[in-house]
């Protein structure tokens, strides 16, 4: 997992979190709970609002990031193209 603080002058307030992933032998037992507040602690200062997507069909990820705080701002439906098929995407937010 990471958090890439936008560049622009007038964003420098937000990070995107990417690159969430957690090995499914080890999922179910909080660790994806752990690991969110341990990146609220991170960026506790530093960055005031996090944003990142998740696929509407990663329910598992959805539900976490609900639970974390994240709440939706957009939904773009046809955000990814794999091969022929399209998968929609949750734009999610969360302030610090």
């Amino acid at each position: 997992m990471a958090v890439e603080r936008v560049q622009s002058t007038k964003q420098r307030h937000k990070g995107v979190v990417w690159g969430v992933f957690i090995r499914p032998q080890f999922r179910g037992c909080g660790l994806g709970d752990m690991l969110m507040n341990m990146l609220f602690a991170q960026c506790e200062g530093m960055i005031e609002e996090l944003r990142l997507t998740v696929a509407e069909t990663n329910e598992a990820a959805r539900r976490l990031y609900l639970r974390a705080g994240f709440s939706d701002f957009g939904f773009e439906r046809r955000s990814l193209k794999i091969d022929n098929y399209y998968v929609a995407e949750h734009h999610m937010m969360r302030q610090l």
